[in-house]
């Protein structure tokens, strides 16, 4: 299974997936990967970086684990891409920033 939490900066993405996550399940979360594989915010760079993090849980998730992912994905096309690598589900968080 893979869950995609994807919403504006501030919207609690991060917060829900540590809340969802169990033993088994491998949290993928997008600005701990860009301190991995540093790329920038532009239209291009954003793309690469959420086909980079679908092929990673896709790979995840054949190899037995339940798969987290928060990170922005902004773009309608960019989603559609993501689910047809992944075949995960969305869930997009609409509101403000998320307080302990």
């Amino acid at each position: 299974m893979i869950i995609w939490i994807t919403g504006q900066s501030e919207s609690g993405k991060t917060t829900l997936a540590k809340q969802l996550k169990t033993e088994k399940t491998i949290l993928l979360d997008g600005d701990n990967i860009r301190n991995i594989y540093p790329t920038g915010f532009s239209r291009k760079e954003r793309r690469e970086h959420n086909l980079r993090v679908a092929k990673l849980a896709l790979m995840l998730e054949q190899q037995g684990f339940d798969v987290i992912v928060s990170l922005i994905c902004p773009y309608k096309k960019l989603r559609e891409e993501v689910q047809e690598i992944c075949n995960c589900g969305f869930i997009y968080l609409s509101g403000g920033k998320v307080h302990k």
